[in-house]
């Protein structure tokens, strides 16, 4: 079992407070990526930070006109990312995250692209 688990069981049981989750991830977001965007893993990124529970599906799709990749991200480790997932170069990424806590995604480019995109994410509880 997870500390943060105990610890909500713990805080429950004393009848000191409520422990809550975040709300389920559920945004678009159309982005236009320039060479003045930050880099991750050797890449041109933007990045979009989100907040997820424990044992949440993660569910992350990038279309463009090129080829692209996406990353999900606590701190420093990736811990999913997906080229080419979808339909033709687009990215689509799946995973269920461990931990909650705060993760980035990283909209990218695979190599030269760059120019307008879409980005769907969502996140709930599993």
């Amino acid at each position: 079992m997870r500390i943060a688990h105990l610890i909500c069981a713990g805080v429950l049981a004393l009848g000191l407070a409520a422990c809550s989750s975040p709300d389920p991830v559920d945004d678009t977001h159309n982005g236009d990526l320039q060479d003045g965007a930050s880099d991750h893993d050797g890449r041109k990124c933007d990045e979009y930070t989100i907040e997820v529970g424990s044992d949440w599906n993660v569910d992350v799709a990038m279309t463009s006109e090129w080829d692209n990749y996406v990353y999900l991200s606590s701190g420093s480790e990736d811990v999913a990312y997906n080229d080419d997932g979808d339909q033709g170069l687009n990215a689509h990424l799946v995973h269920t995250v461990t931990d909650s806590g705060t993760y980035t995604v990283y909209a990218c480019a695979y190599s030269d692209g760059r120019g307008a995109y879409t980005l769907t994410i969502s996140a709930s509880g599993g």
